[in-house]
């Protein structure tokens, strides 16, 4: 865990993670996969890689959200993030996630989705049934097939750090 936490705050990963690279937590079975390319002719090193994920557990402490069994592979080099289904649990749901940066290395944004089917409880944890009520009086019950969207931009001072979507 604390060998893919290095990777992902002391690498080009980093400016693409925006301010979660520091409160993200990652623990369980990973393999990395790294490419260098160090030029002998003094031009600048770069390098790129494959994250897999092997059943490991992804955590945002301060959002009070834990995913699970993550299995799939997150692609990243000097300028992007990419991702194409990769399967975890949300609670009981299951669920897939698409990662897509734009506009190159300290520009642009990198998009997180979240793909499954959700329910009130998922989604808002345990202020849930303050915030809705329960039984009859309800505001919301049930579940619903949803797309959630995180929109980290790169590092810009004064601008947005994230944007939610549901």
């Amino acid at each position: 865990g604390a060998e893919l936490q290095r990777l992902l705050r002391d690498t080009p990963v980093r400016a693409r993670l925006g301010l979660f690279a520091d409160v993200l937590t990652l623990a369980g079975p990973h393999r990395v996969d790294l490419r260098l390319h160090i030029p002998t002719d003094g031009t600048a090193m770069d390098g790129n890689g494959r994250i897999h994920f092997l059943g490991t557990t992804l955590g945002l402490p301060d959002a009070g959200w834990t995913f699970t069994d993550l299995h799939g592979a997150l692609d990243f080099d000097d300028a992007s993030l990419s991702a194409d289904d990769i399967g975890l649990r949300f609670g009981d749901e299951a669920l897939r996630l698409d990662v897509e940066s734009s506009g190159g290395a300290g520009r642009g944004e990198t998009r997180f989705r979240l793909a499954g089917r959700y329910r009130p409880e998922t989604l808002l944890g345990e202020a849930a049934e303050g915030l809705l009520g329960t039984g009859r009086d309800a505001l919301a019950s049930g579940a619903a097939d949803g797309v959630l969207t995180l929109t980290v931009p790169a590092a810009r001072s004064g601008g947005p750090q994230y944007v939610l979507a549901f």
